[in-house]
């Protein structure tokens, strides 16, 4: 599968629709990257795709592609349409040098993006999977950021517990917008939505493939919380 990403990525430089963001992870003392829409770091608006495990940065789902279900599954049409709006997208590609379960890859990546961030930008989150956790952990440790967060889109998040300031929580309940799959075995989405008590928009549809199912409502969302600036 890993293969198979590789290639999704690889056409996706060719047409110049991603750009690799290259950087020294300093946690394994090796050279890493990022993909983005290009001149993403110079946009009013930057938004960060935090995904699940295990996959590499430009693929949402190593189960869909097992299922030959390649579209579905790539990132190309979150990159199109959020460079479209004039906004700059980025995703983490913590499973690069090797599977992070931990969240240490993530928060050295989300480290390297925030402090390159211009001051005024403004920035949202959008979670996949275990993603969705790793947004909460990080903004937990660093509520600095806060105040340049106009929103978090979570799909189909895997959270199975709360250790943060109910304060801290109550602050991010507005500015978040929660899709849960209604139809996949394990219920990831509504569980998240019980434990953080934010309403979810019911998909239908397999857990790896709500991403391709979410798109034009995350664009409307963030179009929304892009006028409250």
């Amino acid at each position: 599968m890993r293969e198979i990403a590789e290639q999704i990525e690889g056409r996706l430089l060719e047409k110049g629709i991603i750009v690799k963001v290259e950087f020294r992870d300093d946690e394994n003392l090796k050279s890493t990257y990022l993909i983005s829409t290009p001149s993403a770091f110079k946009k009013k608006y930057l938004f960060i795709i935090v995904p699940g495990y295990p996959e590499i940065a430009g693929v949402w789902s190593f189960t869909l592609l097992s299922q030959d279900k390649l579209t579905e599954s790539s990132m190309e049409s979150y990159f199109i349409e959020f460079d479209r709006e004039n906004w700059g997208l980025v995703a983490l590609n913590p499973h690069y040098i090797n599977g992070d379960l931990e969240g240490i890859n993530y928060f050295n990546q989300l480290a390297y993006i925030t402090q390159n961030l211009k001051p005024k930008t403004k920035f949202g989150f959008i979670g996949f999977s275990m993603g969705g956790r790793i947004i909460y952990d990080y903004l937990n440790k660093n509520k600095k950021i806060l105040e340049n967060l106009i929103g978090i889109v979570q799909i189909d998040p895997v959270i199975q517990s709360l250790n943060y300031d109910s304060n801290f929580m109550r602050s991010l309940v507005d500015r978040t917008i929660l899709f849960a799959s209604s139809t996949d075995k394990y219920q990831f989405g509504l569980k998240a939505s019980i434990l953080l008590n934010i309403p979810n928009i019911p998909i239908e549809g397999i857990h790896g493939i709500l991403p391709s199912k979410c798109l034009g409502k995350i664009i409307d969302y963030f179009k929304n919380q892009v006028k409250k600036e």
